[in-house]
């Protein structure tokens, strides 16, 4: 029999009792609330025991502004400025501390307490402006100084990564090439043709300036591996490429440095015939340039080298090449004009009393050589250990007068080591020595790493043998310059990367100044811009120009650039173009 739950199990009557009772204690509030209660009641609903039905303020809307009467002006204090104080306090301040000095140059009509009377508002916040504001506007005067222009441009012969041309006209006629645009710069580079403004061709003018560009961007290489990096050298082994097992092989090492040398040798010989001007050596290590004679101002062949380590000077010595440190000399001149200067105070008060001790100068002169073979004997390699011999003592426990380490300290050659000053200058007949070394010098070749096995790499602006033609990559787009005033700017931009020669930065800076008025930034290759610093013409090596440049005719350079590269003076030092500016009118101007 089914039972029903008792009805304590069912809360149904329970919840409706709640819901009642709160419903009788929410109406029991309503009617018992006072109006003091309700902020929005009015006035008039005192004896109203219900408030009036208002609208609610928003509790988030900001309350309205008073304007302040001031009662003088309709001018809000906000608008006086603060200068206006700081004049008064300044001019309080002058008046308490020279009342001498303003009684005698104040007037009746101009006094103390006038000063201020007779300026506007505007004459009151000028005066009153900080003191700086002068030094910002001579600043900006220096900035805006006039830029000096010149026709020409100096000869950079460091090797750059790459060259960015920013101007505002286009550079779409650049690329792409079409096939006699690209055939006519192909012949004119390898036939060393050049190309005159009076030769006609059946070509147009914007084909022509494109051929021209083409022929701009190539260089003669050797050797080529398509799957190397091989310029530039002196970089870490990522950025030259993955171990290639085939060069780690006897028969493969030996087949490639065959080849490397006679591409050498023929490069070299052209150099010495004036059939080429200048070529490249890099190496994992140094940096080598051959020039001919009459280049830079140098009457014979010459090479430059950079950097080099004292290993490799002292195996130069050995084989009997004489060679001279031009920055290193320069540096020690420098310091023996210092110590001269200094020098110079004292033996200008001495050479009174000289002249009367001509009696004493015999004994005075033997004492002196005596002296000097000592110090010579002291001086030389193995004269300290002789002389610890001589006193009964052993050179082992003085190991700091080791020969070659005292070498090593009086020479400086371990500070300079791997830096400009370490640049080797080899002229003349020497230079024939220094090709045969580097022949067959081992250093030139890394042992280990990923350029185990690699030959160097050689670069030059004339064919050779073995050599392979390469092409620059050429690249152009556009780009958003941001102004001095801020706003952004459209510009266009073209790229040559690659291992940019001398000659190829000369031919597009002229080729592009009779189109484009732009700005070219260099990315340069560090350890070869020592080259820079070395010229015949600070030597005193002028040679005739007429002369050089009727034997260099044949070797395809053109002839504006070759008058750069023998006659120009401009010594750039130890520095390197980093900029170059082109105007419309075909003036130029750079920064180092």
């Amino acid at each position: 029999m089914a039972t029903t739950s008792p009805k304590w199990k069912r809360p149904a009557d329970t919840m409706m009792l709640r819901r009642s009772k709160k419903k009788s204690t929410t109406e029991l509030k309503r009617r018992h609330l006072t109006p003091n209660h309700s902020p929005h009641e009015s006035p008039n609903s005192v004896g109203n025991p219900t408030p009036q039905s208002q609208k609610r303020r928003n509790p988030f809307s900001c309350p309205e502004r008073k304007r302040v009467n001031t009662g003088a002006s309709d001018t809000p204090p906000e608008c006086v400025p603060t200068a206006l104080f700081e004049v008064l306090d300044a001019a309080a301040k002058d008046a308490e501390g020279n009342k001498d000095m303003m009684s005698s140059v104040a007037s009746p009509q101009c006094g103390p307490g006038r000063v201020l009377e007779n300026l506007s508002l505007e004459e009151i916040t000028q005066t009153a402006e900080p003191t700086h504001t002068a030094s910002v506007h001579t600043q900006e005067k220096d900035e805006c100084k006039p830029v000096k222009w010149t026709n020409s441009f100096p000869t950079d012969w460091s090797l750059k990564r790459k060259l960015r041309f920013v101007s505002d006209k286009s550079f779409n006629w650049c690329c792409p090439l079409r096939t006699a645009e690209e055939a006519a710069g192909v012949s004119s580079f390898v036939r060393c043709r050049l190309q005159d403004s009076t030769e006609q061709s059946q070509l147009s003018e914007q084909s022509n300036a494109q051929a021209e560009l083409h022929r701009c961007c190539m260089v003669w290489s050797h050797p080529h591996l398509p799957w190397f990096n091989l310029f530039p050298r002196i970089v870490s082994d990522n950025r030259i490429g993955k171990v290639c097992p085939a060069l780690q092989t006897e028969d493969v090492h030996k087949a490639l440095m065959a080849d490397w040398t006679e591409s050498f040798t023929s490069v070299f010989l052209l150099v010495r015939a004036r059939h080429c001007p200048y070529f490249y050596l890099c190496t994992h290590q140094m940096t080598a340039l051959f020039r001919a004679a009459g280049i830079a101002g140098f009457r014979h062949t010459h090479a430059i080298v950079t950097p080099t380590s004292r290993g490799f000077r002292e195996a130069l010595r050995k084989e009997g090449i004489e060679f001279s440190m031009p920055l290193n000399d320069r540096k020690r001149e420098k310091a023996e004009d210092e110590s001269s200067e200094s020098t110079d105070a004292v033996t200008t008060d001495v050479t009174d009393d000289t002249h009367h001790t001509t009696g004493e100068a015999g004994s005075r002169e033997k004492e002196e050589e005596e002296e000097e073979d000592e110090e010579d004997i002291m001086q030389s390699d193995d004269g300290a250990h002789s002389w610890l011999q001589d006193l009964g003592l052993d050179k082992a426990q003085f190991r700091s007068l080791d020969p070659n380490k005292v070498k090593l300290e009086r020479e400086t050659f371990r500070v300079i080591d791997r830096r400009p000053e370490s640049l080797v200058l080899v002229e003349g007949a020497d230079t024939l020595a220094l090709f045969n070394y580097m022949l067959n010098c081992h250093s030139c070749v890394a042992s280990t790493g990923v350029q185990a096995g690699l030959p160097p790499t050689l670069l030059a602006p004339v064919a050779f043998k073995g050599a392979t033609l390469e092409t620059l990559k050429v690249k152009q787009c556009t780009v958003r310059q941001q102004q001095s005033s801020g706003s952004l700017q459209l510009g266009h931009s073209l790229e040559v990367t690659g291992p940019v020669l001398p000659h190829s930065v000369d031919g597009l800076n002229r080729l592009l100044a009779n189109s484009h008025s732009y700005t070219c930034v260099y990315s340069t290759h560090e350890p070869t811009v020592p080259f820079n610093c070395v010229s015949g013409h600070d030597i005193g090596g002028d040679v005739n120009m007429a002369d050089t440049a009727h034997n260099l005719m044949h070797s395809g350079i053109s002839s504006k650039h070759l008058a750069n590269i023998t006659e120009n003076k401009i010594n750039l030092g130890n520095r390197a173009l980093r900029e170059f500016v082109c105007n419309d009118h075909s003036l130029f101007h750079w920064t180092l």
